[in-house]
């Protein structure tokens, strides 16, 4: 199963080039972490123990930029039980601001830390750049195996695509699902059984159909969603081709088809149209007004879990048209780092080590990368499954099944883009503009064109 994933992972998406890079100073130098100068990467004596010295003896203050404190403060906190000395001081940023902000840092060469998150929506403007990650499978880090331990689009994403270099990696795989309620489904379609709603929810117009079905059979007491522009960008982005394809703004027939659907969520009350908005939508959820919703893996353990306790055990998750992903976060090591050896130690931690990652999977209740904690998880079941939150909130369901399976359907890595974070509220926009009959469809789409233009200017687009 897994090398089918892997070829069709290699089909739909980029080609992995050979590997090529720089290699950087190493920690002997002087200067404080993240505070240098330097612009530039300098050759280096590769050691035959790079990274693998005894653990107490390496000693370093690095700098690691971050937008959310929780799962770094937890890869930390396990880091430094092995290795004592690495001191990790975390630079918080919001999120809406760091990728200005880190582009700011390497152009002056101040203050750029040693290594630094990006999300996904802004990683391939990271990846497709020479000035802000080093290469991992050069040297020093020579770290091209690493390759052959995390998912195949993973690896893709993070990869250069003119050059192969491989820049940036993440310990996560947000696949996405259609979360529901199991009473209502039970009571409206007569199972909660998440295989049976895959059928049921096996094409968008089969989707419809449940929304029409959901409205029906509760007298429009319940609707089918709360926010249907984000819910089908969800669903029909990723496999549709992106918001770019063959290096043009995408707005293929199946972008088009996704006004169709969002004007008749509209028009025949199948949704309440809060879009974007997360407190109207808990507060809906919590009164019963709504049946599902499509979200990524951290939709689980961020958004629904924490928001419902009262409704642990009334969830599942099943398949929605087409596999997906969105949102996530991936890592890099600084170019101008002068501490190379101390900063591929972490990483090599927090994506290869499986010990650490299989107790970040279990407490943090994230869907990881590494495919190897991936299967393992997969097969817990009774008492081992009974001890994962993950699973007890979803009355037994191991959603790391439902995940595994996605992929091995086939994630497409060529969906990725550098403009993802903006086209994608725009296509909202204009998707709840036609929805909501603000537009015509020719008026709505050209405003999501005008909207991308706006903000590309050098944009392709048809």
């Amino acid at each position: 199963m897994r090398g089918k994933r892997i070829v069709s992972c290699l089909l739909a998406g980029l080609m992995i080039f050979s590997v090529t890079g720089c290699s950087t100073s190493q920690n002997q130098q002087s200067g404080t972490s993240g505070g240098t100068s330097q612009t530039k990467e300098t050759s280096a004596v590769v050691e035959d123990d790079f990274g693998k010295k005894d653990p107490a003896s390496y000693v370093a203050n690095l700098k690691f930029m971050v937008h959310s404190t929780g799962q770094p403060e937890y890869m930390i906190k396990k880091f430094n039980e092995i290795y004592p000395n690495i001191n990790i001081e975390l630079v918080v940023i919001p999120s809406a601001e760091q990728q200005e902000k880190i582009m700011s840092m390497v152009a002056t060469g101040e203050d750029v830390p040693d290594l630094f998150t990006s999300r996904t929506q802004f990683v391939k403007a990271m990846v497709e750049s020479d000035r802000y990650y080093a290469d991992l499978g050069a040297a020093p880090y020579n770290a091209s195996d690493w390759r052959a331990q995390l998912e195949p689009y993973i690896v893709e994403v993070g990869t250069e695509d003119a050059t192969g270099a491989l820049r940036a990696l993440s310990w996560q795989c947000p696949v996405g699902g259609i979360y529901y309620r199991r009473s209502m489904a039970k009571e409206i379609f007569g199972t909660d059984d998440p295989e049976e709603m895959a059928q049921i929810f096996n094409s968008f117009d089969s989707l419809i159909d449940a929304a029409r079905k959901v409205k029906a059979a509760t007298d429009g007491g319940v609707f089918f969603t709360s926010d249907a522009p984000q819910d089908l960008v969800f669903m029909g982005v990723t496999n549709a081709g992106g918001f770019m394809k063959d290096g043009k703004l995408n707005i293929g027939d199946e972008i088009k088809a996704l006004f169709e659907y969002a004007k008749i969520m509209y028009e025949e009350g199948l949704t309440l149209g809060y879009v974007r908005n997360d407190t109207a939508t808990a507060a809906a959820i919590s009164e019963g007004k709504v049946f599902c919703t499509a979200k990524p893996t951290w939709g689980l353990n961020y958004n629904i879990m924490p928001n419902f306790p009262e409704q642990a055990g009334d969830w599942a998750l099943t398949s929605g048209p087409r596999p997906y992903t969105s949102g996530g976060t991936w890592i890099g090591i600084s170019k101008s780092t002068e501490y190379p050896e101390e900063c591929y130690l972490f990483l090599k931690f927090i994506l290869t080590n499986e010990e650490f990652i299989r107790s970040y999977a279990i407490d943090i209740g994230d869907y990881v990368s590494n495919v190897a904690v991936q299967q393992e998880i997969e097969k817990y079941m009774d008492e081992a499954g009974a001890s994962l939150d993950i699973v007890r909130f979803l009355d037994g369901q191991n959603p790391y099944t439902y995940w595994n399976g996605e992929l091995e359907k086939g994630i497409n890595p060529g969906a990725y883009s550098q403009y993802d974070e903006y086209f994608a509220l725009y296509l909202m926009a204009a998707l709840e503009s036609y929805g909501v009959g603000n537009s015509e469809f020719d008026k709505a789409l050209q405003q999501y064109k005008d909207d991308c233009l706006s903000y590309a200017p050098g944009l392709i687009v048809e």
